[in-house]
C-alpha cells in the first residue's frame, strides 16, 4: 500500500512531497516503495547501523499500513455491528411510514417460529369462519326451500271463494241456491236427485252455479275438501232415497278446520237440539221461517264468512 493512500504525505514538506511525486511518476514506481528504497540508505548514511535502519523502516510500514488498517476495521465494526430490524418472513407489504417502523420494532422481538405459528392460527380461524358462513348459507337455503314447500302446501289447501249448498229437497235446494247466487262466488249445489228437471233448474240459477250429484250424502265432507269451499250450507235432516238419514251437524263435525258451516232446518221443534249441535261443531244454526228476514240474514252471514275464510 502506498504512502499516498495512507496520507503519510502530511509528514513531508509540500515542496518535498511534490518533488517526490514527480520523480515517482517519471520512474513509474509507487511513492511508498521509492521512500522505502531511499529511506534505508539515507538512515545508514546518517550514521545509523543497517539493522537499526531496517527496523525503523519496518516500524514505519507497520504504523502507516497495518496499524491504520486495524483502526479502520475497529471503527467499521462498532458502526455497523447492529442487525437490520427487518425480517424477510414478516409481511410488511401494506405498511408504510410510522406503521412500518412500529411493525419492524415488534417483529424484531418476536421469534420467527412464533410468528409462523401466529399466521397459522389466524389462517385456521379464517377457515373456521368460512365454514360457519357456509353452514349459515346452507341453513338459510334449507329454510327457504321449506318455506317454499309450506307456501305451496298452503296454496293447495287455501280455501276458495265458493259455497257448497246441500239439501235433500229439490225445491229447498233451489231456493237456497237462488238466495246465495247474488253473492258472486262459486256455488256448488249438491243433490241426490238425478232428474234433468232438477239439475237444469239448479244450473239455471246463475252462471256461477255448478251441480254435483251424489249417491250418498256422506260424500259431502270429501267434496267440500276437494273443492276447498270456504262455506258449507247444509240441511240438518238429509234423507236418502233408501231411507238412510244423515245429520248436517254430524257432516260438519267431520270437516277439517277452516270452512265455515251453516246448518239450516225448517223444523221448529229441533231448534234446541240444532243450537246445541251447532255449538259443538262450531257451526251457525239457521231456522227457516215464513218471513224473509232469515233469508237476508243468512245471505249476509254467508257473504261475510266467505270473505273471512277465503280472504
Amino acid at each position: 500500500m502506498s504512502l499516498e493512500r495512507k496520507d503519510v504525505r502530511a509528514k513531508l514538506e509540500p515542496e518535498l512531497h511534490a518533488q517526490l511525486r514527480a520523480i515517482c511518476d517519471i520512474d513509474g514506481v509507487d511513492m511508498g516503495d521509492f521512500i522505502e528504497a531511499v529511506l534505508v540508505p539515507g538512515l545508514v548514511s546518517s550514521g545509523m547501523t543497517l539493522p537499526d535502519a531496517i527496523s525503523a523502516m519496518l516500524i514505519y510500514r507497520l504504523v502507516s499500513w497495518i496499524f491504520i488498517s486495524a483502526i479502520g476495521w475497529v471503527v467499521f465494526f462498532f458502526m455497523f455491528r447492529t442487525e437490520s430490524p427487518l425480517d424477510p418472513d414478516a409481511v410488511v407489504d401494506e405498511l408504510t411510514g410510522e406503521d412500518l417502523a412500529d411493525h419492524c420494532r415488534v417483529v424484531g422481538r418476536v421469534p420467527a417460529a412464533q410468528r409462523r405459528r401466529g399466521v397459522q392460527v389466524e389462517a385456521e380461524a379464517l377457515r373456521a369462519l368460512d365454514d360457519r358462513a357456509n353452514a349459515a348459507r346452507e341453513t338459510v337455503a334449507m329454510a327457504s326451500r321449506h318455506r317454499s314447500r309450506l307456501d305451496a302446501l298452503a296454496d293447495r289447501r287455501r280455501l276458495t271463494r265458493s259455497v257448497m249448498v246441500v239439501d235433500d229437497k229439490a225445491h229447498a235446494l233451489v231456493a237456497l241456491v237462488q238466495l246465495l247466487a247474488p253473492i258472486g262466488c262459486a256455488i256448488y249445489a249438491v243433490t241426490d236427485d238425478r232428474t234433468p228437471r232438477t239439475t237444469s233448474t239448479l244450473a239455471g240459477c246463475g252462471a256461477n252455479v255448478r251441480v254435483l250429484v251424489v249417491h250418498d250424502y256422506g260424500e259431502v265432507p270429501g267434496l267440500c275438501r276437494r273443492h276447498r269451499c270456504a262455506v258449507l250450507v247444509v240441511d240438518e235432516h238429509l234423507h236418502e232415497r233408501d231411507g238412510t238419514e244423515h245429520s248436517g251437524a254430524e257432516l260438519a263435525a267431520s270437516l277439517p278446520r277452516g270452512p265455515r258451516v251453516f246448518v239450516v232446518t225448517s223444523d221448529h221443534d229441533a231448534r234446541a237440539s240444532l243450537t246445541d249441535a251447532a255449538r259443538v261443531t262450531q257451526a251457525h244454526a239457521v231456522i227457516r221461517t215464513d218471513c224473509g228476514e232469515w233469508a237476508d240474514g243468512l245471505r249476509a252471514q254467508v257473504h261475510a264468512a266467505v270473505d273471512e275464510a277465503a280472504g
